[in-house]
């Protein structure tokens, strides 16, 4: 119980980095570098909890992972984008 804390955490930090930097510099190709960086980052945390925490909590994790935290940042970055790029906030 106390890895998904930590997990969530650092997937949390991770929510608030991608959101600060598409803030700073809002345009359509940050956002679609930072969510290439977070799909390569991802399977890494999987790897690592998989080994870690064993697969039930693994899976605990990237189910908050996909339906948390990637709602969180998808809804951000359309919310940041939805004036300058309308188009590109609708699609996220």
């Amino acid at each position: 119980m106390l890895a998904d804390f930590v997990v969530n955490g650092v997937l949390l930090a991770a929510d608030a980095a991608i959101l600060f930097v598409l803030w700073k510099k809002r345009e359509p190709k940050v956002l679609a570098l930072l969510l290439v960086l977070c799909g390569f980052a991802a399977p890494f945390l999987g790897i690592f909890s998989l080994f870690m925490i064993g697969l039930f909590a693994s899976m605990r994790v990237c189910a908050w992972a996909i339906f948390v935290h990637g709602v969180i940042v998808l809804g951000g970055c359309a919310g940041l984008l939805w004036k300058l790029h309308r188009k590109t906030a609708i699609a996220a």
